[in-house]
């Protein structure tokens, strides 16, 4: 395994899937007054250990789910690299679209990369919370409607729900407008590093090239 790359996808997972997860299975125990998975009953280690993994994975499920609609509205947004003009990759990197630049500073300049993908993750987190903070609030308004269906007695009753609202409000405002931050962090990072990276580059091979010519003569 290579450690160098496997830590910062780690590292990224922890941020952008498994903390959100956590995050609407705690604000859901909090809204709903329920523990969301009941693995506090757990009696020695080996269920302690067993169950502390298994939360890990359905944190890691549910920040994924929570993802999507994020991933949806972005791909609606961004064109795909396969419809890129690859000559347009090749020769003209002043339009390539900002996911290929991306994955250009990335590939070359690993310590840079490392910053960048911190605040993708961190965007990522924001989405994903602001999505299961969204999620819950609807829940709150028709938990009327819900309680009335058929074995869900007690599942949807809420204590406060007004004010439990209220609270999620100002979550929800909070991560918009953290959201709003970080994407321009990110995109701003992304597309300075770059042209940096890319000038470095041009420069030293000018200056290999102008080596070469003068050993030539």
């Amino acid at each position: 395994m290579n450690v160098q790359v496997a830590i910062p996808q780690l590292f990224y997972d922890l941020i952008a899937r498994v903390i959100p997860g956590f995050f609407f299975l705690k604000t859901w125990e909090i809204v709903f007054g329920q523990e969301a998975l009941g693995f506090d009953s757990a009696n020695n280690w080996a269920e302690v250990t067993f169950s502390g993994i298994a939360f890990i994975a359905i944190c890691y499920l549910i920040g994924w789910l929570l993802s999507s609609p994020a991933y949806f509205f972005e791909m609606l947004k961004s064109r795909s690299l396969k419809n890129d003009d690859i000559s347009k990759i090749q020769k003209k990197p002043e339009e390539w679209e900002d996911h290929t630049k991306y994955d250009w500073v990335r590939l070359f300049h690993e310590p840079t990369g490392y910053r960048i993908v911190k605040l993708r993750a961190e965007r990522r987190m924001l989405k994903s919370a602001l999505a299961g903070a969204v999620l819950i609030t609807i829940l709150i308004f028709i938990s009327p409607f819900l309680s009335y269906l058929k074995n869900t007695e007690g599942l949807f009753e809420i204590d406060y729900p007004f004010l439990k609202s209220i609270v999620l409000a100002f979550v929800i405002m909070g991560f918009i407008v953290g959201v709003f931050k970080l994407n321009m962090q990110y995109y701003r990072s992304v597309r300075s590093h770059f042209w940096l990276l890319w000038q470095m580059k041009q420069d030293e091979k000018k200056s290999l090239d102008t080596s070469i010519m003068q050993e030539n003569k």
